[in-house]
């Protein structure tokens, strides 16, 4: 029977590896996946014969069968079988193999609709949390955390969480050495992000070390090529953080405005391309060098904002490690709305009611940047924060000799088309009407009319 078991799931790990299988669904596909789980059931005492029915039930959960492994008791058996692991007291190397394929399988099985729910009715985040207890192997350890991350956005998994302090549990697993790795750090992040939605997580977060856990996983993956999910992970977990002064000021005591502004610059470990010839209005991922995505730039610039505005300090550290130049260079080559309002935000912070911000922003070519976005640009939100960055100019030291100075710049028609893009008493309107207050005949080369 043994012998039967394993070359028929082996058989089923075969062709679902070939290829997605497309055909649980039918009379045949369905009696598979019976046959499956009925020798799950049958070996569950045994992990030397479980192996391989739990890797075919595995497979056919990542090959489109999810749903259909469902409705067959998929959900009851995974369950129970990774309560009896965590129940023995010294599992061996095969139950810990065994498991993997089961939690691997609970992860695919819980994005089913209605499922999540199924798994409250059994003790499975609690088993979960036992199994990181366990100082796991990362092979392990990476499903397991994946299946919390999961399940804890249903209420009672997080409640199970909370109660069993199930932050400690996993942030203490992933620090184990060798457990390190990116699939276990994004799922780290990314339950800490769910943990955050709640108001019980956010304030767990809060007072824990998972905060510079957060912030160093975003150091160490600032420049990697494949960051791109944890970076996202981890600047969203930071927005939520970023409540009240004393959050904040835990997320700068981590040097975040440092990491940040090396986010903003080009991506180290890209290749260099040849650029073509050279356009003011290109996307950051068309020229010479490689930037990070606009969600990320975006990202960046808006948390910025959060950090810098409330602190003198920090404003002048930003100016001082040249994050003004940065932001200048996204000004100048993004082509996506909200980066460009996030990044302009930014860059207003640092230039309001600073001759040296201002000194550096008219020095990296920002005015002319401003001037050439606002002429560009239709999306009401941009304008808005291009406006009172150019305002900011306008009322600085010297910023309205200079732009009096940018002469190739219709700035009359600048204005009409900002105001354009709007209804009279909008936001773009008022930033207008400020501009033509800090303007007169004397600055600019023509009488400025009225603009409705």
């Amino acid at each position: 029977m043994q012998q039967a078991c394993e070359a028929f799931c082996l058989d089923v790990v075969a062709k679902t590896s070939a290829t997605k299988f497309e055909g649980f669904n039918t009379t045949h596909g369905k009696a598979v996946l019976e046959t499956v789980v009925h020798w799950c059931g049958t070996f569950k005492d045994d992990p030397a014969y479980l192996s391989a029915p739990s890797k075919a039930m595995w497979a056919i959960s990542i090959a489109g069968g999810a749903s259909d492994l469902c409705e067959v008791g998929a959900v009851e058996l995974c369950a129970q079988l990774l309560e009896r692991h965590t129940s023995t007291p010294t599992p061996d190397s095969g139950s810990a193999k065994c498991v993997e394929h089961v939690v691997a399988t609970i992860c695919n099985l819980a994005c089913v609709d209605g499922a999540a729910a199924r798994f409250d009715r059994h003790p499975v985040t609690a088993d979960l949390l036992a199994v990181c207890r366990q100082r796991p192997a990362l092979s392990l350890l990476e499903p397991t955390l994946s299946a919390l991350w999961v399940l804890l956005p249903q209420q009672r998994p997080m409640e199970v969480f909370l109660a069993h302090s199930g932050l400690a549990a996993v942030v203490d697993a992933v620090t184990t050495d060798g457990c390190r790795s990116l699939n276990s750090q994004l799922a780290l992040i990314g339950i800490i992000r769910v943990m955050t939605l709640s108001p019980t997580g956010l304030a767990e977060v809060s007072d824990s070390t998972a905060v510079g856990r957060v912030c160093d996983t975003l150091k160490q993956y600032a420049n990697s090529s494949k960051g791109k999910d944890i970076i996202e992970q981890s600047l969203a977990v930071m927005h939520t953080l970023a409540v009240d002064a004393e959050a904040i000021d835990k997320l700068v005591k981590h040097d975040v405005v440092r990491v940040l502004n090396q986010l903003l610059g080009p991506k180290k470990m890209a290749t260099p391309t040849q650029s073509g010839t050279k356009t003011r209005r290109r996307s950051s991922n068309t020229s010479g060098v490689r930037y990070q995505s606009e969600v990320v730039i975006s990202e960046v610039g808006k948390l910025l904002k959060k950090l810098l505005s409330m602190s003198s300090a920090r404003k002048q550290q930003a100016r001082d490690i040249g994050m003004i130049s940065a932001l200048v260079k996204h000004i100048e080559l993004t082509m996506e709305p909200r980066t460009l309002a996030a990044v302009s935000s930014a860059a207003d912070v640092l230039v309001a009611e600073s001759s040296d911000g201002l000194g550096q922003f008219l020095a990296e070519g920002g005015l002319e940047s401003v001037l050439d976005c606002i002429s560009q640009t239709t999306d009401r939100a941009a304008l808005v924060e291009l406006l009172r960055l150019l305002n900011s100019v306008a009322r600085g030291s010297g910023g309205l000799v200079t732009l009096a100075s940018a002469a190739h710049f219709d700035i009359e028609g600048l204005l009409r088309h900002a105001a354009s893009t709007a209804s009279p008493g909008s936001p773009v309107h008022k930033e207008v009407a400020r501009l033509l207050a800090n303007l007169d005949e004397d600055t600019v080369r023509s009488p400025l009319p009225p603009i409705a």
